[in-house]
């Protein structure tokens, strides 16, 4: 894990940076030990999290969602002012990381 290479390496603060699918083991080193972590970059973040079987909403979108993230200029002054803002990233992550633990 990220966090087992810091510990061996003995290095008290990171910054980590994942990227597509590297993000989801990103994000998760920093809700597991967030102490270790000095800052985070996400890139691109594919967070899909182990679906035991099931399908994610996220992999079926509904028809309005589709046109939401058809809308670049909408899309993308929403998604840069929620996802990628450090003030709400950690409240973001926390709830994608509940909802696939416990759903």
């Amino acid at each position: 894990s990220i966090l087992g290479v810091v510990v061996a390496l003995t290095v008290k603060k990171v910054i980590l940076v994942g990227h597509a699918i590297g993000s989801s083991p990103t994000v998760e080193a920093v809700l597991l030990d967030p102490g270790r972590i000095k800052g985070r970059v996400v890139v691109d973040a594919a967070l899909g999290f182990d679906n035991k079987g099931q399908e994610f909403a996220q992999n079926d979108p509904s028809f309005l969602m589709k046109a939401f993230f058809a809308i670049k200029p909408l899309r993308n002054a929403v998604l840069s002012s929620t996802v990628t803002n450090p003030l709400l990233a950690k409240t973001l992550f926390s709830h994608f990381l509940i909802f696939s633990l416990f759903s």
